[in-house]
């Protein structure tokens, strides 16, 4: 049996889920995109699992896709291939019930950024960089990098960096807001790691859920669509037994026991 190419560990209410191709730079693969389908199914149908932390073993992130592998493998065209095979791990990320970080260990490029970037915060190195690596090959970036770049960076500068293939320093990416958090490679994983877990702690489980989908929305739509949406969900959260708790533990001076419900 082949050595397993994504790594899966719960720390209490912090589900990890590791690219593990080190030797390969974490590329992408269809064993590892298997595998991090059913990592990602485990972490969503885990109750006591809050927070999911997406990072790599060794010195990358993730490469992106493994150009050995050819794609018309398993299907006809590149489109398809990105349709059939990154967009459901993607909108997985997207769409999920949990809070995702993305744990940018080393370098990110291609595919992998677009997955990082789905994730609701990131966590960089401080050696690490995001890498847009596509035109020197004559491409583009695909997994709706593009859409992010242009969201965080402006349409100018994402362009520059796409057709220059550009890099972000760990610096240049906080300052352009694409990532929340900067700690030192030395402990790297275990500050993602205490992080995320500060956050599964501390977080009332039904915020975690419903301010990600509202903010999902608000990226997208109107401000009238963005509050209409809100009030949905602002209108479900208020007779939840999480939100009795919260606020009787405010007025009792004590720490709220969430239950996610």
């Amino acid at each position: 049996m082949s050595e397993a190419t994504v790594l899966y560990q719960k720390v209490d209410r912090v589900a990890l889920i590791a690219f593990n191709r080190p030797q390969a730079m974490n590329a992408s693969t269809y064993q590892l995109r298997t595998e991090l389908t059913a990592a990602f199914e485990a972490a969503e149908q885990d109750d006591e699992v809050r927070v999911v932390v997406l990072t790599g073993e060794g010195r990358a992130f993730s490469a992106g896709a493994d150009l050995r592998e050819p794609f018309t493998d398993q299907r006809a065209t590149v489109e398809e291939h990105l349709h059939e095979d990154h967009k459901p791990l993607i909108n997985f990320i997207r769409h999920s019930k949990k809070c995702y970080i993305a744990a940018i260990n080393g370098a990110a490029a291609g595919i992998s950024v677009g997955y990082a970037l789905a994730c609701d915060m990131v966590a960089i190195a401080e050696s690490a960089y995001i890498y847009s690596p596509f035109a020197a090959i004559s491409l583009i970036p695909d997994g709706c990098v593009t859409w992010q770049l242009a969201h965080y960076l402006g349409r100018a500068r994402a362009y520059e960096m796409i057709i220059g293939n550009g890099r972000l320093t760990a610096t240049e990416a906080n300052e352009a807001g694409l990532v929340n958090r900067v700690f030192a490679d030395d402990d790297f994983r275990a500050q993602a790691l205490s992080w995320a877990g500060e956050v599964a702690e501390n977080s009332a489980p039904l915020s975690l859920r419903f301010a990600k989908e509202a903010l999902w929305k608000a990226a997208d739509s109107s401000w009238e669509e963005t509050f209409n949406k809100e009030a949905e969900l602002q209108n479900f959260c208020v007779n939840t037994v999480d939100n009795i708790e919260g606020a009787t533990a405010f007025l009792e001076k004590r720490k709220p026991v969430f239950v996610g419900k």
